[in-house]
């Protein structure tokens, strides 16, 4: 059976909104549930002894009538779109991690300001924690953010195996109707690699277009900052989602996730599918098709 959730980590803030709607569009087109979650953030050490059960139960008691509502609000306009409320307590990012897993969940949408400042707290801790850990795409979503713009820019490190990522793209691009464009960043010390990396894209490009994916590539020249580079990129084609393959590291407790990922969310007011190279593919089939060109363009 086809996973059909989508969970959609609701947070109050006008984002979240965004984000609501977003997670409806995807539900409706992969014939879905829409599953709307809100967390209370458990008490820390030192306030936990402050705050009675009663008021914690009192707080929990809010937070379902405030989702309930908000969600009700978003969804009368759409009476055929099924969705459900749920609200539950814990460390933010470790609840939508196990929620999502524990409804086998497809995708999760999260909401992000217009004030996201990456110097600082990047969408804070939790969003950062979920996006590095989770097996399923997330989406991140900003403003009026739209599925019916159905131009993707995929950019690739050719330098890496790149077929998750595609086989990904791939399943979405199907769900979604979407027409992919694929770029890869060329420095000028690499422009001997002109004629491979552009072998290497159309290669990808036939087999998108066997799979009737619309599909046209661009090589970006440029010695600047590749995020910028890809920001710039998706405003000329007017894209309206960029994939991005966040990095899985860990140190001191930490977590990054890819400074061109971190870029691209800074600086973009797109909305930012962020997968990582755990990602589970739905149909494993489409990875195969992409293994034929999993070995790295050589950087020298």
């Amino acid at each position: 059976m086809m996973r059909n959730r989508v969970l959609v980590a609701v947070s109050f803030g006008p984002q979240s909104d965004a984000a609501l709607k977003y997670g409806r569009e995807i539900a409706r087109h992969i014939h879905g549930i829409v599953s709307c979650l809100y967390v209370v953030e458990e008490p820390g050490f030192i306030t936990r002894g402050l705050i009675s059960k009663e008021m914690q139960q009192k707080i929990r008691r809010e937070a379902e009538r405030s989702l309930s509502s908000k969600v009700h609000s978003i969804f009368s306009s759409s009476p055929e779109a099924s969705f459900e409320v749920m609200v539950t307590t814990g460390k933010v990012h470790h609840k939508i991690l196990e929620k999502a897993d524990e409804l086998d969940a497809r995708y999760i949408v999260m909401g992000r300001s217009d004030s996201i400042d990456l110097r600082k707290e990047w969408l804070g801790s939790n969003s950062r924690l979920v996006l590095a850990r989770s097996n399923i795409p997330v989406c991140c979503v900003r403003n009026s953010a739209s599925l019916q713009n159905n131009i993707v820019l995929l950019p690739l490190n050719l330098h890496r195996d790149v077929s998750i990522k595609l086989a990904k793209t791939l399943e979405m691009a199907v769900s979604f109707h979407w027409k992919v464009l694929l770029c890869s960043a060329l420095p000028t010390l690499c422009r001997p690699k002109h004629a491979l990396y552009k072998k290497r894209l159309q290669e990808i490009q036939k087999v998108m277009g066997v799979a009737g994916i619309p599909c046209t590539t661009q090589l970006i020249y440029s010695d600047q900052s590749v995020s910028e580079e890809i920001v710039v990129l998706a405003k000329s084609v007017k894209a309206g989602q960029i994939i991005m393959m966040t990095q899985q590291e860990e140190a001191e407790g930490e977590v990054f996730i890819g400074s061109n990922t971190r870029g691209v969310l800074k600086q973009s007011g797109l909305t930012v599918f962020s997968i990582t190279p755990d990602i589970q593919i739905d149909h494993p089939s489409h990875k195969i098709m992409f293994d034929q060109l999993n070995t790295p363009v050589p950087m020298t």
